[in-house]
C-alpha cells in the first residue's frame, strides 16, 4: 500500500487499476499500491529495498534520467511515455507512466510520484492486429495473383505454342514467309496483350507522389523510435543512438521515410528474435560529400549469404511469418528519394548492417550542349551505346531495335549495375540503356556514378515501372529519357534519337500516368 496515505483515499488508491508508486530523492521505492505490486511480484519488504533503476532495464536508463532533468525537476511533471519493468522472476513487459514531483510541508522536493499502466494486454491485441493485417494481406494478394494467373496464362501459352512452331518450320528449311509472318504477328499480339493486362492492373493501384520537405535526419530517428515502441515488446533488444551532431537537412517525405525506418527496424528486431546474442540495434548517422547516411546495425543472425543479393526484391524473406515486402518497400522509398540502400554482414558474424544514404542537394541538371544532331562524343565517327539489363533476351531485342541508328557499333553489353558503371568507364559511351532494378547497384545508383565516370554519356531508363517517383528520380540523376519496356518496341529507337540529339524523351505510356 502507499506509504502512510492519507485515511480517506487509502480505498481510492487501492482500488485503482492503475499502479501507484512513490520514490524519495534517491529512486529508492517507499509507497504503492497492490496493483504496482501485483505487476511487479514482489513482497512489500522486497520492493521496499529496490529502487526504480533497479526493476528498470538498462537500455531505458538514459531516457529516464533524460526525463527527470528536463520536465519532472523544471516543471514538476513529466509528459506520459512509454518504457519497461523487470519482474520479480526477470521478465520484461512494458508500462506507461506520468511521473510528477512531491515536495513537503516547506515546498521543498522531498521525492517522485508516478501513475504506472501495464500495457501488455494492449501490446498484446496490437500484434493480434498487425497479424490479422498481414494474413489479410496475404489472403488479397493470394487472389491477385490467381487473377494475374488465369489472365496471363492464356497469351504465355499462345506465345510459347507460336514460338515453338516458328522453331519447327525453321528446323525443317521449306520456310513460308506469309505463315513465318502471321506466326510472329501472333506472337507480338499475345505479349503486348498480356503487357496491357498487367498494366491496366498496375494503373489501378495509387501512385504515391514523395512530398518533399526540409528534415533533419537525427531528429526523424528519434521521431520513429517513439511510434515503434511497441516493436520492442517481447524483445531484449537494447537501441544505442551513435548520431552525428551537426548533419546538414536533407529533403524527402517525412512519412515515406519513417516507414522506411520503421520497416529496418523491424527487421532488426526480427533477426535478433532468432539469435541467442545480447539483442543491440544501434543506429548511427554520419555525413558524407553531398549525403547523410544511416546505418541500421543488430547483432541478430545475419543474412544468408545466398540471399544477399534478392533480399530486397519482392518476396523475399528469412521469417517464415513475413510475406517479405519490407525490404522491397524500403528500396523503392530509397530510389524515390534519389537515394541507395544495400545490407551486408558485420564481421565476426555478429550480425548484419543495413545502409541508407540520402542527398542533401538535388542533383544538377547534365551538361549537355544540345546540339539538335545525332553525333558520337568524343569526334568519334562510330557510336556507341551500353545496355545494362539482367534479361539477355531483353538485351539482343534492344539490340534489334537500335540497329537502324547511324554508325553504331555493336552493343556494350551488361547484366547488373556493378558491371554498367565499369564498362562505361572504359568505353565512354554515348548512350547508355540502364533498367531501373539491376542487381547489386541499382539503376539510379549507377547512373549517377556513370555521370561521374563518363560525363558525356546521355542516359535513357527502359524499365517496367510507370511510377512517378521513379520517373523523377531518374531525371534528377541525370538521366535525359525514361521509357516503359512495354512501350520499346515502338518507341525505343526514336527515345534514343531524341536522347542523341540533346533531347529529353518519356514514353507514352509515362505520359498516359502522368495524366
Amino acid at each position: 500500500m502507499l506509504n502512510e496515505p492519507e485515511p480517506n483515499y487509502l480505498k481510492l488508491f487501492e482500488s485503482m487499476r492503475d499502479g501507484l508508486v512513490s520514490l524519495d530523492m534517491c529512486g529508492r521505492i517507499r509507497g504503492f499500491n497492490s496493483a504496482y505490486q501485483n505487476m511487479l511480484g514482489y513482497s512489500d519488504e522486497e520492493l521496499r529495498r529496490l529502487t526504480s533503476v533497479e526493476i528498470t532495464p538498462e537500455r531505458w536508463h538514459p531516457l529516464e534520467a533524460q526525463i527527470a532533468r528536463d520536465q519532472i525537476m523544471t516543471r514538476g511533471y513529466s509528459d506520459v511515455y512509454e518504457k519497461e519493468y523487470r519482474r520479480k522472476d526477470g521478465t520484461t513487459f512494458p508500462v506507461e507512466l506520468r511521473s510528477f514531483l512531491l515536495r513537503d510541508n516547506l515546498g521543498e522536493p522531498c521525492g517522485i510520484g508516478a501513475i504506472v499502466r501495464d500495457l501488455t494486454e494492449d501490446y498484446k491485441r496490437e500484434q493480434a492486429v498487425r497479424e490479422n493485417e498481414e494474413r489479410l494481406r496475404v489472403a488479397m494478394l493470394s487472389g491477385l495473383l490467381g487473377t494475374l494467373s488465369h489472365d496471363l496464362s492464356q497469351p504465355l501459352a499462345a506465345i510459347i505454342a507460336n514460338a515453338n512452331a516458328a522453331k519447327r518450320f525453321l528446323a525443317h528449311g521449306a520456310i513460308d514467309l506469309d505463315e513465318l509472318q502471321a506466326i510472329y504477328d501472333d506472337i507480338s499480339a499475345d505479349g503486348e496483350r498480356a503487357a496491357r493486362f498487367i498494366q491496366t492492373i498496375r494503373s489501378m493501384l495509387p501512385k504515391g507522389i514523395v512530398q518533399r520537405q526540409p528534415i533533419q535526419l537525427n531528429d526523424l530517428i528519434k521521431d520513429t523510435l517513439v511510434i515503434a515502441r511497441h516493436r520492442m515488446a517481447g524483445t531484449d533488444a537494447e537501441i544505442l543512438l551513435d548520431l552525428h551532431s551537426s548533419l546538414p537537412s536533407l529533403e524527402g517525405d517525412p512519412v515515406l521515410l519513417q516507414q522506411l525506418l520503421i520497416s529496418l527496424l523491424s527487421n532488426a528486431f526480427d533477426a535478433i528474435k532468432t539469435s541467442e546474442r545480447p539483442g543491440r540495434v544501434t543506429l548511427r548517422t554520419r555525413g558524407a560529400e553531398g549525403e547523410a547516411a544511416l546505418d541500421v546495425i543488430d547483432s541478430g543472425t545475419g543474412i544468408p549469404v545466398d540471399k544477399m543479393e534478392a533480399i530486397f526484391a519482392p518476396f523475399v524473406t528469412t521469417n517464415s511469418g513475413r510475406l517479405g515486402m519490407g525490404l522491397a518497400l524500403c528500396r523503392s522509398i530509397a530510389i524515390g528519394h534519389e537515394g541507395r540502400i544495400w545490407a551486408e554482414n558485420n564481421s565476426g558474424g555478429d550480425g548484419a548492417t543495413f545502409h541508407l544514404t540520402l542527398p542533401l542537394r538535388k542533383s544538377v541538371a547534365p551538361s549537355w550542349a544540345q546540339t539538335g544532331e545525332i553525333t558520337p562524343t568524343d569526334n568519334r565517327q562510330t557510336l556507341t551505346v551500353l545496355v545494362a539489363d539482367d534479361n539477355a533476351s531483353f538485351r539482343r531485342a534492344v539490340s534489334s531495335i537500335l540497329a537502324p541508328l547511324p554508325g553504331l557499333e555493336p552493343l556494350a553489353e551488361a547484366a547488373d549495375g556493378t558491371e554498367a558503371v565499369a564498362k562505361a568507364a572504359e568505353l565512354k559511351p554515348d548512350l547508355v540503356l540502364l533498367d531501373m532494378s539491376l542487381p547489386g547497384i541499382h539503376g539510379v545508383e549507377a547512373a549517377s556514378r556513370i555521370r561521374e565516370l563518363a560525363s558525356n554519356a546521355r542516359i535513357l531508363f527502359l524499365s517496367q515501372y510507370d511510377s512517378p517517383d521513379f520517373v523523377e528520380a531518374a531525371l534528377r540523376a541525370g538521366a535525359q529519357g525514361y521509357v516503359l519496356k512495354i512501350d520499346a518496341g515502338t518507341e525505343l529507337l526514336e527515345a534514343a534519337k531524341a536522347i542523341l540529339r540533346g533531347e529529353q524523351y518519356t514514353s507514352s505510356g509515362i505520359r498516359r500516368v502522368q495524366k
